[in-house]
């Protein structure tokens, strides 16, 4: 029998190119089904299970990087790492982890998933040791 989950954490990735305040030519706000997502989640879930969210903004969005970002994925590996410390930061045994994302964004969480099952979530102490590991 799976005892419930003392909270649920999840990062949000969005795509190349995509912040959560980003608006359309006219002017008008344009978020993406990541970020609408990501506003969605409520801070508890129906059973009352605490809900904590994470959302890291698509590569390509910073400054300098709109072409090295959007043309060559350049950024990917500081957005998994953002994932990890979020986790790292929050998790304790037992929690449950969602991760979501779209487009390059959704490579980001399926190799931050490959980086979790290969490391585990290191205890908070021990998170210096990210940067060697990844």
């Amino acid at each position: 029998m799976r005892t419930p989950s003392q909270k649920k954490l999840a990062v949000f990735f969005d795509g190349t190119w995509n912040r959560a305040d980003q608006h359309a030519q006219d002017g008008q706000p344009c978020p993406t089904n990541i970020a609408k997502l990501f506003a969605a989640t409520l801070p508890h879930d129906n059973q009352g299970i605490p809900q904590i969210v994470h959302y890291v903004q698509g590569v390509g969005t910073r400054r300098f990087e709109r072409i090295s970002g959007g043309g060559f994925g350049y950024g990917i590996s500081e957005n998994i790492k953002e994932g990890y410390r979020f986790l790292v930061s929050n998790y304790e045994p037992g929690d449950d982890i969602y991760l979501f994302g779209f487009s390059r964004g959704a490579y980001t969480a399926r190799s931050l998933a490959g980086f979790i099952r290969n490391m585990g979530i290191v205890k908070r102490e021990k998170l210096f040791l990210m940067d060697n590991s990844y």
